[in-house]
């Protein structure tokens, strides 16, 4: 057993597979990093929620977002002990989800909710804070909400399950979304997009 008894979510397992981040507590959460040898240490000591973190390929840095004051942050925590600091400020709350990172460790992979469409977006963390701005990659192919998006370790194709269908392009994006299954969403009795009339 790593932790105590919690609500444990947004799991995110380092990329050399020794610790593992999570989103502790409902609803005031925090991030901990577990590791298997050790006790479970708080990532932060803010008083705002925080969650979705997201490894760096080199897995020294953790990226989340913390909640507060009706905006949302995206924070880099370096985890050798020099610090935390604030990459990018979204205004709103619950609207701004990280995902994953670029196998370069140099853009942020996002979903982000406007109006109550979905799309996917990326923060280039290679240009200045002052610069840094969510940059469109895809919307919501079927309307209906995006689960996940991944990176293929590769960094060539991005995987983006949407709550009917799995889609993949190359990456960085170019072109269209290509489905790759639906028929398993119809086995268990969800409907794809292609079901609709």
């Amino acid at each position: 057993t790593l932790g105590d008894r919690d609500s444990y979510t947004g799991l995110s397992l380092s990329p050399d597979g020794s610790r593992l981040a999570a989103t502790r507590g409902f609803p005031n959460s925090h991030l901990s990093v577990f590791d298997q040898n050790s006790v479970p240490s708080r990532v932060s000591t803010f008083t705002r929620a925080e969650r979705n973190p997201v490894w760096s390929p080199d897995g020294r840095t953790l990226y989340y977002v913390a909640l507060s004051n009706n905006q949302q942050e995206v924070m880099r925590r370096h985890l050798g002990g020099a610090g935390v600091e604030s990459v990018y400020q979204h205004p709103g709350v619950n609207t701004f989800h990280l995902h994953d990172i670029s196998p370069d460790g140099q853009r942020l992979l996002a979903v982000l909710t406007d109006s109550g469409a979905m799309s996917v977006v990326e923060l280039d963390l290679s240009v200045s804070a002052a610069a840094r701005k969510p940059r469109l990659l895809l919307p919501d192919p079927d309307a209906v909400g995006i689960n996940w998006v991944r990176i293929a370790p590769d960094g060539k194709s991005l995987f983006l399950h949407s709550a009917s269908a799995l889609y993949v392009t190359q990456y960085p994006v170019t072109g269209s979304l290509r489905r790759l299954d639906s028929a398993a969403y119809r086995r268990v009795g969800a409907r794809s997009p292609a079901d609709k009339s």
